[in-house]
């Protein structure tokens, strides 16, 4: 056995050439002649986020070198996060990256690397690693400081506020973790004419109604969601419960609580199998472009449709998820599936055939005469597959429509909703040594 305590200082440089100065832009929109516009805030007192680390570990070793492995616990503390924080209208920004304060992540890693089977002609080993991840946010300036229904001080950035109650939630805020995606739940599908002029008013829905071709704001047309209503938040003028932007709720977080992988090799004689499999648990996936499949978003683009579309709500007593479909949701529907939900939100949990490879070294006695020392013939495959809930894209690259910052929906490599499949590799091989 033997103990590891390691302390370490890095930084976090994610910033762009002139971040810090802000830029401008040039428009001919004002009368037709060309003027130069602020396009981005400039903040000279932007710098790196900096993180420390702190880490005790144990490795440990059995039975010969059968059985070796390492735990380890760790925390880390990065301060000067960066972040992009949304602006008010009135300073004419959109958003403006900053130093927001400092946030904690924590957990543990296990790694165990055995020797199964060994005899003279057969081997079996087997590599496994795990670590479970948390955050929390330890600080934020004090400007974003208020008092909540409690009368306690606490800290938010953006979020939203519940009715007269004064209740905050969502965005960034002390004590809580980063990542968090907020979104609308469905209650039901509405089935008859009578329950759509029941349904709540919502302030996203256009109100288009087959039965009388008229967009009334805010009401329903049957084979709409019915989206649940958040106790406490505001209601119309008349006194009335109505869905906005207060009747969110936390549908999952985009950062896995644990991550690992394991591998299995085995050889016989000159024959040899590797295979391995890594996974991501604990986290969920904002798939915008599964969502923008089944807006059929026909005013600004044509999409090859999602096998789903034919599961959508047809007639009364369809037993489906999926509200009824629409040529163009987002700009003449109801808005069923362009907005954030959990029909959108996919648990994101995944395990990944990574990589299998099957190797074959030719007797040596065949290669002396030849003056060769060594030929292994290969043939490995790489992402071939993957058992996930998330439809239609790897797991592992997401997307959202637009990011506040780079601890908003990522977990991602991609921004958008054209993503690119996973590239799925298949190689031959030859290795040979004179």
């Amino acid at each position: 056995m033997k103990l590891r305590l390691s302390y370490g200082l890095t930084g976090n440089s994610d910033i762009g050439y002139y971040d810090a100065y802000g830029s401008y832009t040039t428009t001919n929109l004002y009368d037709g002649q060309s003027v130069t516009l602020a396009s981005s805030l400039p903040n000279l007192a932007l710098t790196w986020e900096t993180t420390r680390q702190a880490d005790a570990g144990l490795d440990f070793g059995f039975f010969g070198g059968r059985i070796q492995g390492s735990v380890d616990g760790y925390t880390k503390v990065t301060d000067n996060l960066l972040f992009d924080v949304t602006l008010p209208d009135t300073s004419g920004y959109g958003s403006a990256t900053q130093n927001v304060g400092s946030v904690m992540f924590y957990g543990a890693e296990l790694e165990l690397h055995t020797v199964n089977v060994s005899t003279k002609d057969f081997t079996w080993k087997t590599d496994f690693t795990y670590s479970f991840n948390k955050n929390v946010v330890l600080s934020l300036p004090d400007e974003y400081e208020y008092t909540d229904i409690d009368g306690n001080e606490a800290w938010r950035i953006g979020g939203y506020t519940l009715g007269e109650s004064g209740y905050r939630f969502g965005g960034i805020a002390v004590g809580e973790s980063l990542g968090r995606i907020y979104g609308y739940k469905t209650s039901h599908i509405i089935e008859t004419e009578a329950d759509a002029d029941a349904a709540l008013y919502d302030t996203r829905s256009h109100g288009y109604r087959r039965s009388d071709g008229l967009s009334i704001a805010g009401r329903k047309d049957i084979g709409d969601y019915e989206w649940c209503n958040r106790e406490g938040s505001s209601k119309t003028a008349d006194g009335d419960e109505e869905i906005n932007s207060e009747d969110m709720f936390c549908l999952g977080n985009v950062m896995p609580t644990s991550t690992g992988g394991i591998n299995n090799t085995f050889a016989y004689k000159n024959l040899s199998l590797s295979v391995y499999l890594d996974y991501a648990l604990g986290h969920s996936v904002y798939n915008y472009q599964y969502s923008r499949c089944m807006q059929a978003s026909l005013g600004n683009c044509n999409w090859n449709l999602v096998y789903d579309a034919d599961k959508c709500w047809k007639q009364e007593g369809d037993e489906t998820d999926l509200a009824r479909f629409t040529p163009n949701d987002a700009d003449g529907g109801n808005r069923n599936y362009s907005r954030t939900s959990n029909i959108n939100v996919q648990k994101g949990d995944y395990l990944c055939l990574r990589d299998v490879t099957l190797a074959y070294a030719l007797p040596k006695k065949m290669l002396k005469k030849a003056n060769i020392a060594g030929l292994t013939i290969s043939v490995s495959g790489n992402t071939l597959g993957y058992l996930t809930a998330v439809e239609g894209i790897s797991p592992e690259s997401g997307s959202i429509g637009t990011s506040t910052g780079m601890y908003d929906y990522t977990s991602t490599s991609s921004k958008h909703f054209n993503n690119t499949p996973p590239t799925r590799k298949i190689l031959f091989g030859i290795k040979l040594t004179f």
